[in-house]
């Protein structure tokens, strides 16, 4: 991230070649700003059918501090905004949220702010952002059964979502890292794995999993783990350095040993769990994939979901819904060592933005639009 500064290392200008093609080799015209008076003579100079390809908004401040000035100078000769970034939407920026607020104003002043005097609209990525995230996981819209399959390592960052996802889901399936904070809050031994055990962490995990049990939901852990001595991951330097690795229950993990990637039996009940159902979001990884020895239980998920988006007669399959940047990552390196043939029925280009759609809060930059999608 730019942090505010110019750096050509980020700048957009290497995608003006790639926009080209996509755009049937439609010449673009890249701006090394995205402001100023060479900006404003590009704008003022255009011809039907051409592209303008502006510098990355985060080369200035005032885009993360939604500066007044700064979204006047981007909303300058702007007929119709379309926000495409889904990525961004949680954050009240000037190009997400500040824009779209100066169109409404200049049609509060021209006397014509009506529901469709202005155009600020969302994109086809976004459209199927909320398809997925939002319509496609609420109780009244979302096919059943509907399960979430969750991993990472933090649970307090995930557990506002959690509570607001018992709402919709019949299964909750929790591996990763995250499950020994679970383990922990049950009075288990965990050995030296990452753990949130601290007295605030800890009561959430043991409330979360009450209300599961009151509103009916299945509540799924990890039954096992795949450890390793936790000195000898740390002093590891090499991904691909084979470890000496273990696999036992997560209810008695050995002092001095860390849990690395859910075991066989995890692996095996969650994917027993998941076969009836109807609707799947997938959010963090059940392991330390960037490891190749600690890679199987997420690589095991991916190939799962990935049959049950294909299976046949098409109405049976299940709807497979993907976020988070980390699982989107692990999901890429499976598809990787499949060739590129695994699918799903949506990969989602949003972190912050899906958690915090997931949390059933607002999003700024969608409440700015005049037509939401």
């Amino acid at each position: 991230r730019p942090k505010g500064k110019p750096n050509e290392t980020l700048s957009l200008g290497v995608v003006a070649a790639r926009l080209s093609k996509l755009l049937n080799d439609r010449k673009i015209i890249f701006i090394n700003d995205c402001i100023g008076e060479n900006v404003d003579l590009a704008k003022s100079l255009m011809q039907n059918g051409e592209t303008v390809l502006l510098e990355n908004l985060r080369f200035h401040p005032e885009e993360e501090q939604n500066n007044a000035d700064f979204a006047n100078e981007l909303a300058k000769g702007i007929d119709i905004f379309v926000n495409d970034a889904f990525g961004a939407a949680h954050r009240a920026h000037a190009s997400t949220v500040g824009v779209p607020q100066i169109m409404r104003e200049r049609a509060v002043a021209a006397g014509t702010s009506t529901a469709h005097s202005f155009v600020a609209v969302g994109g086809l990525l976004l459209q199927q952002e909320i398809q997925y995230l939002d319509e496609a996981l609420r109780g009244d819209t979302a096919q059943h059964p509907l399960a979430a399959l969750v991993g990472g390592a933090k649970v307090s960052s995930k557990l506002p979502a959690l509570r607001h996802l018992l709402d919709s889901v019949d299964k909750l399936l929790i591996g990763g890292a995250m499950v020994y904070t679970f383990f922990v809050a049950m009075g288990c031994s965990v050995g030296s794995s990452i753990c949130e055990d601290n007295y605030e962490c800890l009561l959430a995990a043991q409330s979360l999993l009450r209300e599961a049990q009151q509103r009916g939901v299945k509540v799924v852990l990890a039954s096992d783990s795949r450890i390793v001595k936790a000195h000898a991951l740390k002093s590891s330097t090499c991904r691909s350095e084979v470890i000496e690795m273990q696999t036992v229950s997560n209810e008695c993990i050995p002092l001095g040993w860390t849990g690395v990637d859910i075991g066989e039996r995890a692996t095996e009940e969650f994917i027993s769990e998941l076969k009836d159902c109807r609707t799947i979001l997938w959010n963090g990884p059940m392991g330390i994939f960037e490891r190749p020895q600690c890679a199987r239980g997420t690589m095991d998920m991916a190939e799962c979901l990935s049959q049950m988006t294909r299976l046949q007669p098409p109405a049976t399959a299940a709807i497979t819904i993907i976020c988070g940047g980390d699982t989107v990552a692990a999901v890429e390196s499976w598809q990787q060592g499949v060739d590129g043939q695994g699918s799903f029925s949506h990969v989602s280009s949003g972190g912050g933005a899906a958690l915090e759609l997931l949390e059933g809060l607002p999003l700024p930059g969608l409440a700015a639009l005049c037509d939401l999608p």
